[in-house]
């Protein structure tokens, strides 16, 4: 699916939610491919995709694409069993690439403390042109008392 997608470089808008995205030839959709779509689709303003059962090794695979997407705007990760490790590489790809995004939904994963601090740190550090977001999602997480601190610094 996302492959196909790729070579279509105009769409603003991308919902595909509910859908069980896995690694390439496990299922039905690429997952490896997304990322290949996220860098060529620079008019991309809008995606979710939640509840695809993306976990952390689903967002590795988007993360090179989104570091190179500089149009994205709203990404809903929401209910895809993203854990420490996913929400690091978002961070680290949001930091250091060309996103500039104005909401992230994180919430119902398995993100904890650790991955709140990395989250916070992402957003502490970010370049003054990425400095766009205005809502970043994390309820029903597994965020406690430091997480919430490192988050609200």
């Amino acid at each position: 699916m996302f492959l196909n997608l790729s070579y279509n470089a105009s769409i603003s808008e991308l919902y595909i939610d509910r859908n069980r995205l896995r690694p390439q030839g496990q299922v039905e959709c690429d997952i490896d491919s997304m990322s290949v779509f996220f860098d060529v689709n620079q008019c991309l303003k809008s995606t979710s995709l939640a509840q695809c059962g993306l976990g952390d090794s689903g967002v590795l695979q988007i993360c090179a694409g989104l570091k190179r997407n500089s149009s994205l705007g709203f990404l809903d990760l929401s209910n895809n069993e993203i854990a420490d490790e996913g929400a690091g590489q978002l961070a680290a790809a949001w930091q250091d690439g060309k996103t500039r995004l104005t909401h992230l939904n994180l919430s119902d994963n398995r993100i904890t403390d650790t991955g709140a601090l990395k989250l916070a740190h992402a957003c502490r550090y970010l370049q003054p042109q990425q400095r766009t977001i205005v809502e970043l999602n994390l309820m029903n997480n597994m965020i406690g008392a430091d997480g919430a601190f490192y988050l609200g610094e």
